[in-house]
């Protein structure tokens, strides 16, 4: 059975999509500049291995023009994801 992709990542993935449809050279590296992440950490949070940074997560609610409930859910299914994240790797240490 596959995981559901998370919220945020949805929300990236489609505004990623949208960007590159407006210019088909838009590239992932340039999309996470312009998100203020590393190229490897986005690559990894769409492949569904690593969470998207809290510190981040603000900013980049701010960067994908999301509406006031959108906003809401996109930082609550992060921290929620964050959050389940470091908490298994606790539990395996």
């Amino acid at each position: 059975m596959e995981a559901q992709t998370p919220y945020y990542v949805q929300k990236l993935k489609e505004d990623f999509s949208q960007r590159q449809r407006r210019s088909p050279r838009y590239s992932l590296r340039a999309y996470a500049r312009d998100m203020g992440l590393h190229a490897a950490t986005l690559s990894m949070m769409f492949k569904g291995k690593r969470g998207l940074p809290l510190n981040k997560s603000i900013q980049i609610a701010d960067k994908l023009s999301l509406g006031p409930k959108e906003r809401t859910l996109f930082l609550h299914v992060t921290r929620v994801i964050t959050f389940s994240m470091h908490f298994s790797l606790i539990k395996i240490l």
